[in-house]
């Protein structure tokens, strides 16, 4: 099952899951899955590993976070299914989530499946047929609607007021970026991430609590893919 217009990993490079105990799991649960051809993996999205899969007969996603040792707080599965799972209600936006699971016997790593949404996606040239001159405003003006309905949601109302820890959020995300960029520079961030991180740190650690709503923390571009436009295990940190 290939959907038209997905970007698919060559066979030969797919990174391989144990498709038969995935198979297990979810027929435990009540949900039909067949190992015989293995899912294709989605070329995009770097921060997880994404797979095709048919489940009781319906395409979905199931994502899992990549191999190897995994950055604390990073790559979070039962929080990103925790909040698609809020949202499904009043933002219809966000992709249906239909299973997580926090057993690490079954492919290594906690893992969920959500609901696939078929479409173009927009990297460095528009699709044929789109002009720029009329598209290119529409699609920011698009862009920017959708992320103010998203933050304009109430927490409380959806189960999410005491979700996280809303206050100093911005002062924690500059430091697990440091954090995180240590650990990829072998314990030392360099200097040029030092001095981006000095000027951010200052107004941030210095700001006045704001009303708590949904972020969504990630790389809002029109160059993003489908996957890294929705790490949903980041929102509300």
């Amino acid at each position: 099952m290939l959907e038209a217009g997905a970007a698919f990993r060559p066979e030969a490079t797919t990174i391989r899951q144990d498709w038969p105990a995935l198979s297990r799991h979810l027929a435990a649960h009540g949900l039909a899955f067949d190992a015989t051809v293995p899912p294709p993996q989605f070329a995009g999205g770097f921060g997880n590993l994404n797979y095709l899969v048919t489940v009781d007969g319906k395409p979905w996603v199931l994502r899992r976070p990549p191999q190897g040792p995994i950055p604390p707080g990073a790559n979070d599965m039962a929080r990103e299914f925790r909040i698609l799972s809020a949202l499904a209600s009043v933002f219809a936006l966000a992709p249906r989530a239909l299973h997580f699971s926090a057993d690490t016997a079954v492919l290594g790593a906690p893992f969920l499946i959500l609901e696939y949404r078929p479409g173009l996606i927009i990297r460095e040239l528009l699709p044929s047929g789109l002009d720029s001159h009329s598209a290119g405003p529409k699609l920011s003006r698009m862009l920017v609607d959708i992320l103010a309905s998203l933050h304009a949601i109430d927490t409380d109302s959806i189960g999410l007021g005491s979700f996280g820890k809303p206050e100093g959020f911005l002062a924690r995300a500059v430091d697990g970026w440091a954090k995180r960029a240590a650990i990829a520079g072998d314990g030392e961030v360099s200097p040029a991430g030092r001095s981006v991180r000095t000027p951010i740190t200052r107004p941030v650690r210095s700001s006045r609590s704001k009303p708590v709503t949904v972020v969504e923390q990630t790389n809002w571009a029109p160059s993003a893919s489908a996957f890294e436009a929705n790490q949903w295990s980041k929102s509300g940190r």
